[in-house]
């Protein structure tokens, strides 16, 4: 394996070498040199149902349509297959149909040869006599073949007959073999790979229309479309955006793969921070994902694991990704464990873990083998090999630095957006390049912070890292840090304290009320240096060694005092500061995660405090000493039955109070008119709403499943400013106040599974603003 792996290491440099020589030959752009190796295919397997073959094809296939509908004129082009082909374009979904194309002729064209090649699916809808057709034959023999060479999904339709008449050719086939035997008895080869088309076709899965849809034609038509969309679904992942190195490391697992068990393989990827892991499991992800019924990619499982009812959240996640588009509502871990393996065995899928670190993360995910269908793909990526040892993997890779041609490639695209050094820079780009080691993070960020420096800049930042350990890769980074704005910077430290997961636009009401910025300006600038990306759930995420960084920062302008720390994050940190009352007005935020009491005196010298997450706590006195400036309080797991009546925090904006005891959040009315943000999920007591008639400014209103919820007060009305209302899982709620009609401002409204819920109030309807 690492000989091979050292061989595709080599060749990769030949290719990235002879296409920089293209590019300056022709005059390209070096674009031209990047979609070259997107597009080289994978090694060869000699498995025709081996998903390595098909999808590493398809992952460089050029497709020119979505669909290619084989059918039998005769049989359905007039009815079913008719309304089939208007539904997929309804959807967006682009067909080529051949009779609204090109003609007939006596053999088939190689105009509808290359139809078929360049479509992603092919459905082939078997009516009665579509045996009867050679056209139709030579057709699906195509089909089948693409479907093995290029991974080619092929849907098969049974329309007015059985998959085993298909499959065994009797009933109406056996007659129309009857006749083709005769009619070609000197081409009997050409017979028996009609025969060979059709047995293998039939025992695909499919859509039967008596069996799906008892006759319905229109439902049978909607589940089609459904599937089909699904199967379209475009989960290629963001790579990125320069992926020097990645090919041969691609390569490397999928030879892992090739080894694994047959029935659920599983290989695990391991090594450094910032060492790439993450980036060559999208990669492999991307190669392989179009050969399996259903697929996931689930980042930052570390992460959102260590969030309140994470690992929940992560459950939905892999089931909406691979049995969408139902929505699925799990109530807790063991719950979802059961619905994965009930719902999940029979599916061959292929599944990324991203960034584990415990073995109790994979046992709520992953269990067993048998939790997944046969020909299923498990990817564990961690920094923590033992961990891929104690789970047993078929095989691991070990994730490496960049040799030190890749390293100057990979750091002079970030520096000059060329593969090579700028005349003049090359002494120094060597400089650069051996204070990073090979490390994929840092030659991207110090590239990034590099490529608005003149020479003098450069110059400079290079003497400064003199300084640094050879080994202090976050030294080396604060650079990039160093240059941000006095805003930019400090929301950088709030996001590395407290935010990573966050939700963007719930990070962005944090932002622009703490610093009465535009909080889209620092996040643009913040994605511009490497310092944070934004996935595709709209989550703000850091890289592990940025957001340590960010953390020591903190610590070393404390000089190890906790209480004169602007931000307080290590739980042991925090519960000596509160238990021992040792805040200052230097804190501005403060994490605590310990489920104890702690007296509201603690917070009385810390009056700049504007974050606050105390999570399981108790807070006990009286609730006039909590800082006025706070504008975040995130309160998951409440003990309390309601707030106080000397809560009165006038300048919050987001009150996050999930998995609370509360029954009713507070008694007649509060003034909290910068409220944006309000969210009760998971109160299993909460009954009733508070009056909301001093929330001038509330935007969205979260109360997902809240088992207990009967009645939404009637003041809702008064809720301008509602965007978002999320009521789903509210299984006791029965009636919603015509109120509702008032709120000019709705643009979601989320009621799913209110089982007991018997009507919308008829006002919704004057809501223009509803989508």
């Amino acid at each position: 394996m690492y000989h091979l792996c050292k061989v595709l290491q080599i060749c990769e440099k030949i290719t990235s070498k002879l296409t920089s020589l293209l590019s300056i030959l022709f005059n390209l752009p070096f674009q031209f040199a990047i979609e070259i190796d997107k597009t080289v295919p994978a090694m060869a397997s000699t498995d025709s149902e081996s998903p390595f073959s098909s999808s590493s094809s398809s992952s460089g296939h050029r497709w020119n349509y979505d669909v290619f509908l084989s059918f039998r004129g005769e049989d359905t082009r007039k009815n079913f297959t008719d309304h089939l082909y208007t539904a997929l374009g309804n959807a967006g979904i682009h067909t080529f149909r051949d009779d609204n194309e090109l003609p007939r002729g006596e053999e088939i064209s190689p105009q509808l040869l290359k139809a078929i090649e360049g479509s992603r699916i092919s459905i082939v809808v078997f009516s009665k006599h579509y045996a009867s057709s050679r056209w139709c034959l030579d057709e699906l023999v195509k089909i089948i073949e693409c479907r093995q060479k290029i991974g080619q999904v092929v849907l098969p339709i049974f329309y007015d007959t059985e998959p085993s008449d298909v499959r065994k050719q009797t009933g109406s086939y056996a007659k129309a073999f009857d006749e083709h035997e005769e009619r070609f008895k000197e081409e009997m080869e050409k017979v028996n790979k009609w025969r060979g088309a059709l047995a293998q076709a039939g025992n695909l899965s499919g859509f039967g229309l008596n069996n799906e849809a008892n006759g319905y034609e229109a439902e049978f038509i909607k589940r089609i479309v459904s599937d089909v969309a699904c199967k379209l679904g475009n989960k290629t992942l963001h790579v990125a955006k320069h992926p020097v190195g990645i090919y041969s490391r691609v390569q490397c697992i999928i030879s892992l793969l090739k080894g694994a068990k047959p029935d659920v393989g599983i290989v695990g990827i391991h090594g450094i921070a910032g060492i790439g892991k993450t980036t060559i499991a999208k990669a492999v992800f991307n190669k392989l994902y179009f050969g399996f019924e259903g697929s996931s990619f689930l980042s930052d499982v570390k992460e959102i694991s260590d969030k309140p009812n994470g690992l929940v959240e992560l459950q939905e996640r892999l089931l909406h990704d691979i049995l969408k588009p139902r929505v699925w509502k799990v109530s807790n871990v063991y719950e979802g464990m059961n619905l994965i393996k009930e719902r999940l065995h029979r599916k061959k899928i292929l599944v990324v873990f991203d960034d584990v670190d415990k073995r109790e993360q994979l046992e709520a995910l992953m269990g067993e083998r048998c939790w997944f269908g046969a020909g299923s793909i498990i990817i564990v990526v961690t920094k923590n090999k033992h961990l891929l040892t104690e789970v047993g993997v078929d095989g691991m890779y070990h994730a490496k630095e960049l040799d030190r041609d890749q390293s100057l490639e990979l750091f002079s695209l970030h520096a000059f957006r060329e593969t090579h050094p700028a005349k003049d820079y090359e002494e120094l780009s060597e400089k650069v390049v051996d204070y990073c080691k090979g490390l994929p993070l840092a030659l991207q960020i110090l590239g990034s912070h590099l490529s608005i420096r003149d020479k003098a800049g450069w110059e400079i930042d290079i003497a400064h890292w003199r300084n640094i350990p050879h080994d202090d890769i976050q030294g080396k980074l604060r650079v990039s840090f160093d240059a941000l704005n006095v805003d930019t910077s400090e929301i950088f430290l709030d996001i590395a304290c407290y935010f990573v997961g966050g939700d963007k636009e719930y990070v962005a009401d944090i932002v622009g009320a703490r610093y009465d910025c535009h909080p889209e300006v620092a996040f643009r600038t913040l994605i511009g240096r490497s310092l944070i990306t934004i996935d595709t759930w709209n989550s703000l995420w850091m890289h592990d060694t940025l957001r340590k960084m960010g953390r020591e920062i903190i610590r070393q302008r404390s000089r190890n005092h906790p209480g004169n720390c602007s931000r307080i994050v290590l739980p042991k940190d925090a519960y000596n500061v509160l238990s021992k009352e040792l805040g200052t007005d230097a804190v501005e935020g403060l994490a605590l995660d310990v489920q104890e009491s702690y007296s509201t005196k603690s917070f009385t010298k810390m009056r700049r405090l504007k974050l606050l997450q105390i999570n399981r706590a108790n807070l006990v006195g009286s609730y006039s000493l909590l800082p006025k400036e706070l504008i975040w309080l995130c309160w998951s797991g409440c003990p309390l039955k309601s707030l106080p009546s000397d809560f009165h925090l006038n300048d919050l904006v987001i009150l996050d109070m999930q998995e609370s005891n509360v029954r009713k959040l507070w008694k007649g009315t509060k003034i909290l008119n910068k409220l944006k943000i309000l969210n009760l999920s998971f109160s299993k007591y909460l009954a009733k709403t508070p009056n909301f008639r001093g929330l001038s400014s509330l935007e969205r209103l979260i109360l997902t499943k809240c088992p207990s919820l009967v009645e939404v007060h009637q003041s809702i009305g008064n809720l301008k400013s509602l965007v978002l209302l999320s009521l789903d899982y509210c299984r006791s709620l029965k009636t919603l106040p015509e109120s509702m009609g008032n709120l000019k401002s709705l643009q979601t409204l989320n009621v799913t599974q209110c089982i007991q819920l018997e009507k919308l109030p008829d006002s919704l309807g004057d809501i223009e603003s509803l989508t």
